[in-house]
């Protein structure tokens, strides 16, 4: 709180008998805010930025005792350890319902009386502030990485919109489909990103009609691919392209729905594979890189046009965590998510013929600094709402070696 200074804040950890267990120092260092203010009776006084310390009390610790000679506001917060913290998709992440379950439960000091008649208890109003934009990601710095689960699972392709205002990176374009037109001829440029000369695209189709066709590839004028197809959907491999400008047009019945990969467009989609999960457990192998805080992301689909909520409980193995002691941050390890259906859009089932499912609602899984670079183990069960899929994924940005290794051959196959 006092401007352009550091201060230190000494801590002692207490026993019911008023014996200190332990204690130390806590630097604390000005930062001014630009959105919380002070309501005392110097109103309209801004303050610093919080700095917050987190420990994890043993059970012989009864209270906690602060003092420091620069004036310093302090305020308390506690947490039940294995508490699950409910989240309610999407509404949580839009707003603040009354009903919300609080993250932490507010702590008042002993003397909290004595502090009111000394006007020590002090209002604020706090404004958090705007998230900023890592500009490593704004310039499409950044790494992706999928998990699966352990032992044996199950696992079908989606194609869902991709994140808006995240820069496409050069490397993802084999994942990375558009829309086509069937029976109309397309001008495209395809281009692998990273300076292959030869491609191989995929094709996804799908279509009303279970009556067999034969799908044709017109390409640059001259026959190019030809299948005779009777299903609704499927994906096909396509053979060794030159990457570069080609007129490319597919006949096939009308009302077929054709999806390429290699190439621009508006509206991308992008490929991710989604696991099964079926009132049963699956397990993670989360492997911490870095001491700072980190953030894994979810996605849940369920079938299409369902009501139900779901209902997901993640665990998150932390181990043994020093006691007694601040701490930088502090992990949640235990989380209860629960997903409303998402029927705004609906997403096809790669690899069955008429499944479709909805949307799907994005849900986060933090990772906090207070846990040390390490294997994490992440245990995900289903407490109500039947089967549906999910895919596990983390987005770090920075970029990091990696090697490629890949044959070209000349001309077409």
């Amino acid at each position: 709180m006092p401007d352009n200074s550091n201060a230190m804040i000494d801590y002692q950890v207490l026993d019911r008998s008023g014996q200190v267990l332990r204690s130390g120092n806590m630097p604390y260092q000005f930062q001014f805010s630009h959105y919380d203010r002070s309501l005392h009776r110097d109103q309209g006084r801004y303050l610093s930025l919080p700095q917050r310390h987190y420990f994890n009390f043993d059970s012989q610790a009864h209270a906690v005792r602060f003092r420091s000679v620069a004036p310093l506001l302090v305020s308390g917060y506690s947490r039940p350890y294995d508490l699950p913290l409910l989240t309610r998709v999407p509404m949580d992440y839009f707003g603040q319902p009354e009903d919300e379950q609080p993250s932490w439960f507010v702590l008042s000091p002993t003397n909290r009386e004595q502090l009111v008649e000394r006007a020590q208890d002090v209002l604020m109003r706090l404004q958090s502030a705007p998230p900023e934009d890592d500009p490593r990601l704004l310039r499409g710095e950044y790494q992706w990485q999928a998990y699966r689960p352990d032992g044996d699972w199950q696992a079908r392709d989606l194609l869902l919109p991709r994140e808006p205002g995240l820069p496409l990176k050069a490397d993802s374009l084999g994942v990375v489909f558009h829309q086509l037109t069937a029976n109309e001829m397309h001008l495209l440029t395809l281009s692998g990103g990273d300076g292959l000369k030869q491609l191989r695209p995929t094709l996804f189709y799908q279509r009303d009609s279970e009556e067999p066709i034969t799908l044709r590839i017109i390409l640059d004028g001259v026959s190019w691919y030809q299948l005779e197809v009777a299903q609704r959907r499927g994906e096909l491999h396509l053979s060794m392209l030159a990457a570069g400008e080609h007129q490319l047009e597919i006949l096939a019945d009308e009302g077929t729905e054709l999806f390429l990969n290699y190439i621009q467009g508006d509206a991308p989609l992008i490929k991710r594979l989604s696991n099964r999960f079926e009132g049963q457990q699956l397990n993670f192998d989360y492997t911490k890189r870095a001491p700072g805080a980190e953030v894994l992301s979810a996605r849940w689909h369920v079938a299409a046009n369902r009501q139900q909520t779901s209902r997901l409980e993640v665990t998150i193995e932390v181990g043994d965590r020093p006691t007694n002691q601040p701490l930088p941050g502090w992990t949640i390890h235990k989380r209860v998510y629960e997903l409303q259906p998402n029927n705004q859009q609906h997403t096809a089932l790669w690899g069955t013929q008429q499944q479709w499912l909805d949307g799907g609602q994005s849900f986060f899984i933090p990772m906090g600094d207070d846990l040390p670079a390490g294997d994490y183990p992440i245990t995900l069960r289903q407490l109500s709402g039947g089967e549906g899929y999910i895919s596990l994924s983390q987005l770090t940005p920075g970029t990091a070696e990696a090697y490629r290794l890949f044959r070209e051959e000349s001309g077409y196959e």
